[in-house]
């Protein structure tokens, strides 16, 4: 027997995920699986609007361990109440974390109120920052 009988991948969850070419995908969200680590994260950000002194923030991993996933759930968890993105992220952060939830939507909304944090969907690419936050702020969209 080999190990390819036993195991078998669900592509569907497989597929790489970049942040201005998916930004529009609403199955990219809905699919998205709602780690301990995102969950972790998550936390920290809470902490931080419940006034935790943070410095600097980094998201570090080696390739495919879903870093960009979870930045693209995350810039939809923090987009205005009214976009169907954003409702969808907060849906499954409630349905995986209550608490979390209740916890992040009352600091959100002290913070941004309906119209919800301002995002940059960007990809660094091997250009000056100006060039790629211009193009971020140029297709932002989300």
């Amino acid at each position: 027997m080999k190990l390819s009988d036993a195991i078998v991948l669900n592509h569907e969850f497989a597929r790489s995920i970049n942040l201005e070419r998916d930004r529009s995908e609403i199955d990219v969200i809905n699919d998205y699986q709602i780690t301990a680590k995102a969950q972790e994260v998550i936390e920290r950000f809470v902490a931080a609007m419940d006034g935790e002194k943070v410095s600097a923030w980094s998201l570090v991993g080696p390739y495919g361990m879903g870093k960009s996933a979870f930045l693209n759930f995350f810039l939809s968890l923090t987009g205005p109440k009214a976009c169907r993105f954003t409702q969808a992220a907060l849906k499954k952060l409630e349905s995986t974390n209550k608490d979390l939830y209740y916890r992040f939507t009352k600091n959100k909304e002290r913070f941004t109120g309906e119209a919800g944090f301002f995002r940059i969907p960007i990809v660094a690419a091997f250009e000056p920052i100006n060039t790629t936050l211009a193009r971020g702020l140029q297709i932002n969209s989300i």
